[in-house]
């Protein structure tokens, strides 16, 4: 497995980690069926099916030499939750809760258990929370969050 397969892994383990996080998946997931898509992100919450998931992907790697005979990668990954929305429930307060959690979680552990370096500029560190939003996802109204993390490793 490579060194970004392991990262992709860890950092979907994180998010699982987080209770009632839903379902998590190392990648983007597609299906050609709405109902099928719909099944990837339905989880069993409290007794009651919803739809409730996560999906991490690279966005994007820049490479380049640290010290003579060290490359350093620098990844870009994204972070994509979707909730099915409860006016009557308050769900939006339930899935910032999440969001705030699964930052929480990375926080207590920046370098996912020695794999990477937790990248720190002037204005950014950790999980960003790049949009919440309200969107139509497989037939259903949803919270969607869009989140984002930068990870630097040694090849």
């Amino acid at each position: 497995m490579t060194h970004v397969a392991l990262v992709r892994s860890a950092l979907a383990d994180l998010i699982a980690s987080v209770p009632e996080v839903g379902r998590v998946h190392a990648y983007q997931r597609f299906a050609s069926r709405e109902a099928e898509m719909k099944a990837l992100y339905v989880a069993n919450i409290a007794g009651a099916d919803q739809l409730r998931g996560w999906f991490v992907t690279r966005t994007a790697t820049r490479e380049r030499a640290f010290t003579l005979g060290t490359t350093v990668q620098r990844a870009s990954w994204a972070i994509v939750g979707y909730m099915a929305l409860s006016d009557a429930d308050a769900s939006e307060l339930a899935f910032d809760g999440l969001v705030e959690a699964i930052r929480a979680t990375w926080r207590a552990n920046p370098t996912l258990g020695g794999l990477v370096a937790p990248v720190a500029t002037d204005d950014e560190a950790g999980i960003q929370v790049d949009e919440l939003a309200t969107v139509l996802f497989c037939g259903v109204l949803c919270h969607q969050a869009r989140l984002s993390l930068k990870t630097e490793f040694e090849i």
